[in-house]
């Protein structure tokens, strides 16, 4: 068994890097020995330079190998015989798009920059951009992590030339960002400035790493600190246990309560319970009636949360304390991530609807607020609400602390919604433009619409009052379906730049014109008119079937 725990023992790298004649050993992460000369190190390297100017000690105090002083990197093997190779006057290893490695590259370029090799960081940026030409997106993730502006443009320059003049759609339907580590670490702000930068043309001083410096705060990411209301459990029963938040606010409270309302405090208690029954003198104010110390439960929470939240979990007070009207998305997400927290359930419901209202207000924002906070509901909800809104152009400053991948996920959601809305609605203007508005439309009784009638039982509006109609009568070309096919139109465009469903529901008037085409009320419409309003009835049907089929669209987060 000590064995196995026994530090792996070092091994030497190859040729050129295992000289006897050496006068130092660089000692990498994975335990490889590289015998070099410190001269080149230090002509390559003024970071070496530095190193190895400074005063050694005693040869019996240093950490030495053979004779030679070992000195050890946190680099991994791979990384630096890549910089080692590229220093040395020795032939430099020529990479082939077959054998280029995203990773390696990675580290070896790392590696390079933080020892400020000149020679090595130019040859692997060289690498770089040739990784650029063949996987454009996964150099522009690396330029990303190491900021390399100039790379980054590069591949900016071969995305946009993969894609021509279709960036967005191609970009996100070829689902290159979903592919292993492609965006590893690289922001959605960054995302955002790439999509930016596809589609030009771009503002002086614009860069795709860093945002643009702001001269003020954005309101959203500050709100005034809530001081707790007064609230006294005392007056219930005796309290048995002191709840103690982040900031030094104290409550006293009835484990309890607390322990039947969440597994996770309940857990907790007993454990603080536990410690306080071996604790030695008990400050003057902490002891129970029954002249106990008073278990101290720390929790890490904020005083104003911690009091709603303990609030909550007393019946007895029915509301509890009342959620203020103006509580922002960062003080709902903190109360609903921590009640999931504390397994506190009670207040969820009333949070996650309050959390949805909130979210429709700045779907953007709520929905990276969530995301970095890692709640995926609160992150799908506030997706649902962004197909309210165009989101293409539009930016958040809390997109700079969340991951690319989000907010391409939050895209490709978009996007797919969007082409469900379009598709279905084309189909639906194909089909009612198959019909000529003057044409006879067929009705349920196998007559036509502009057949003569010979009184109002067979179809003719009450208002005929059984008069006979001898002349076939037709509509006007431009009244139908065409003011029909016109708003189909205008909401297929209206969709173009908000996909939201409930905008295809047809509400009251669809359901008032169905139930008046039905059997029972069949002599609402004049038979002119039956096959219109059958249209329309059969318009709405198809409009909430799509407006079904883009709610079941799942975004993953």
């Amino acid at each position: 068994m000590s064995n196995q725990l026994a530090p792996a023992q070092p091994i030497n790298a190859s040729h050129p890097f295992n000289k006897n004649n050496a006068d130092v050993i660089l000692r990498s992460s994975d335990h490889v020995d590289f015998r070099v000369y410190s001269q080149i190190l230090m002509a390559a390297s003024p970071v070496f330079e530095d190193m190895f100017r400074v005063p050694q000690p005693p040869a019996d105090e240093q950490h030495q190998k053979d004779g030679l002083p070992i000195v050890e990197l946190s680099e991994d093997s791979a990384a630096i015989e890549s910089v080692l190779r590229l220093s040395y006057p020795i032939l430099k290893p020529v990479l082939r798009r077959s054998v280029l490695d995203v990773e390696k590259l990675e580290r070896a370029l790392r590696a390079a920059m933080k020892y400020e090799m000149e020679l090595a960081t130019s040859l692997l940026i060289r690498d770089l951009y040739s990784l650029a030409s063949f996987s454009p997106l996964s150099a522009f993730g690396l330029a990303c992590r190491l900021h390399l502006e100039d790379a980054a443009r590069v591949a900016a320059d071969h995305l946009r030339a993969q894609f021509g003049g279709e960036v967005d759609d191609a970009f996100l339907s070829s689902n290159q960002a979903e592919q292993s580590n492609v965006l590893r670490d690289v922001t959605a702000g960054q995302y955002f400035r790439l999509q930016q930068y596809l589609r030009g043309p771009l503002r002086i001083g614009f860069s795709l790493i860093s945002p643009r410096p702001k001269a003020d705060t954005d309101p959203h990411r500050t709100h005034t600190r809530r001081d707790p209301p007064t609230l006294n459990l005392e007056d219930i029963a005796p309290t048995d246990i002191v709840c103690v938040s982040s900031d030094g606010f104290e409550i006293q409270a009835h484990s309890i309560v607390l322990s039947a309302t969440s597994p996770v405090l309940r857990t907790k208690i007993s454990d603080v319970t536990s410690r306080s029954a071996r604790l030695g003198p008990v400050p003057e104010g902490r002891l129970r009636e029954d002249g106990l110390p008073f278990p101290v439960l720390q929790l890490d929470v904020s005083g104003w949360t911690l009091l709603f939240l303990l609030s909550r979990c007393y019946p007895s007070l029915q509301s509890g304390v009342p959620l203020p009207q103006d509580c922002d998305l960062r003080e709902l997400l903190d109360l609903i991530v921590t009640a999931e927290r504390l397994d506190i359930q009670g207040p969820l419901p009333e949070l996650r609807q309050r959390w949805s209202t909130a979210a429709s207000n700045d779907p953007l924002q709520a929905y990276f607020l969530a995301i970095n906070a890692g709640d995926r509901a609160c992150a799908k909800a506030a997706a649902r609400s962004s197909l309210r809104i165009p989101i293409k152009g539009a930016y958040v400053l809390e997109m700079e602390s969340s991951p690319a991948l989000a907010y391409h996920r939050l895209l490709s959601y978009w996007a797919t919604c969007g082409r469900i809305a379009a598709s279905r609605l084309r189909e639906l203007l194909a089909s009612l433009t198959t019909t000529s508005c003057g044409s006879a439309a067929t009705i349920g009784d196998g007559r036509t619409a502009f057949q003569d009638s010979e009184d109002g039982e067979n179809g003719d509006h009450p208002s005929y009052s059984g008069k006979v109609r001898k002349k076939k009568e037709r509509l006007p070309e431009s009244s139908y379906p065409s003011w029909l096919q016109k708003h189909i139109t205008e909401l297929n465009m209206t969709f173009e730049g908000s996909p939201e469903p409930s905008r295809l529901h047809p509400g009251l008037a669809g359901e008032l014109i169905e139930n008046s085409i039905s059997y029972e009320a069949r002599h609402s419409w004049c038979s002119q008119c039956r096959p219109i309003a059958q249209d329309i009835s059969q318009t709405s049907k198809q409009l909430q079937a799509v407006a079904e089929e883009i709610r079941r669209v799942e975004i993953t987060v």
